[in-house]
């Protein structure tokens, strides 16, 4: 996705003619404006009078496939389908706010109401739009695929012809929200935008990233966890061609510290072949004797002892449960690793 200036006006001589901009306040409510630089003001959607509809994803894509849920929260109540619409993947951008992170499986879990809400008012200032220009009753007045339609008579008109008189107009900051039952998007299966681009070999992943002069850095780290550092010689990896630099570096997880050994060269894979000529003595600490059946059974001896209470809801003591209609059963989940299909990384 292009860069946004935070001093790009909306209003402009371009193709489109007249756009606006519908998004959020910095106290959670729906706003719109003509300027994407408005102070405190965080952007979602760009309808623009040449029938172009935008929603921007402002959460990272990381295979959780937030491009097209994030977006679909919108579209749902701005009453448009996922392919009216264009979705663009936000790149940092400050014009786009800061909300643009990702953790804990909360993008839609914190954003579920606030994009529908969203959605919902632009789809409800679109609809006064229309009925103000027909002189209607705003009640015989409903939208739907991008348009508002009246009613009695069945005339209708694009969200690109409404924006002029909708950017003049206050949005509701308490929009009115779709019935789960009347969903069109949510909860129904639909083609994803990006998958055709992953299958192709066109998507572009944080690895893919590049800036100017851009060097490229990997990092060795103790193969035991609480593993520690005793010794390097990067003798070996200094002499490739293209390698910069070997260094000692610390990541710091809370109270706890981990050391590793950072080697920076000019292509990824430069420094990956290096890390292999390098020679690290680590001191394991004594954990290199961790297993897993071990420490299965270990967990399940814990379960059998009095524990820490998360969350009591009722009392299961006051039930009178005849013994023969009580079941007891004993869950196991395997560890399973957190990774990502490419390397983890990151632009700085």
């Amino acid at each position: 996705m292009e860069e946004i200036s935070r001093r790009h006006f909306i209003r402009t001589a371009s193709t489109a003619g007249f756009a606006l901009w519908l998004g959020v306040s910095a106290k959670g409510n729906p706003l719109k404006s003509l300027d994407i630089a408005s102070a405190n003001f965080s952007p979602y959607i760009l309808i623009e009078s040449n029938g172009l509809i935008t929603i921007y994803n402002t959460k990272p894509e990381m295979g959780q496939g937030t491009l097209q849920s994030f977006p679909a929260l919108i579209a749902e109540e701005l009453e448009v389908s996922m392919d009216q619409i264009i979705i663009k993947q936000s790149n940092g951008e400050k014009a786009l706010g800061n909300g643009q992170r990702a953790g804990g499986s909360s993008s839609i879990r914190s954003n579920y109401l606030p994009m529908r809400k969203v959605g919902a008012a632009a789809r409800e200032v679109l609809i006064m739009a229309a009925s103000q220009r027909w002189t209607v009753n705003i009640a015989d007045c409903y939208a739907e695929n991008g348009r508002v339609i009246h009613r009695p008579s069945k005339k209708s008109l694009s969200y690109g012809e409404l924006i002029e008189e909708a950017s003049k107009l206050e949005l509701p900051k308490e929009p009115k929200l779709k019935d789960p039952k009347d969903f069109k998007i949510l909860g129904k299966v639909s083609r994803r935008q990006d998958i055709p681009l992953k299958t192709c070999g066109k998507a572009e992943f944080g690895i893919d990233a590049k800036v100017e002069n851009m060097l490229y850095a990997v990092v060795e780290r103790s193969p035991v966890f609480g593993g520690t550092l005793k010794s390097f010689d990067a003798t070996e990896v200094l002499k490739i061609p293209g390698i910069k630099k070997v260094d000692q570096v610390e990541r710091i997880v809370g109270i706890y510290k981990y050391t590793g050994i950072a080697i920076i060269g000019n292509s990824y894979w430069t420094v990956s072949q290096a890390r292999k000529k390098l020679k690290v003595e680590w001191d394991n600490n004594g954990h290199d004797t961790f297993n897993t059946v071990d420490y299965e059974n270990h967990l399940r001896k814990l379960a059998s002892e009095p524990g820490v209470t998360d969350k009591n809801i009722g009392n299961v003591d006051s039930v009178k449960i005849l013994p023969k209609n009580t079941f007891e059963a004993f869950y196991e989940t395997p560890i399973i690793a957190h990774h990502p299909l490419e390397p983890m990384n990151c632009t700085a």
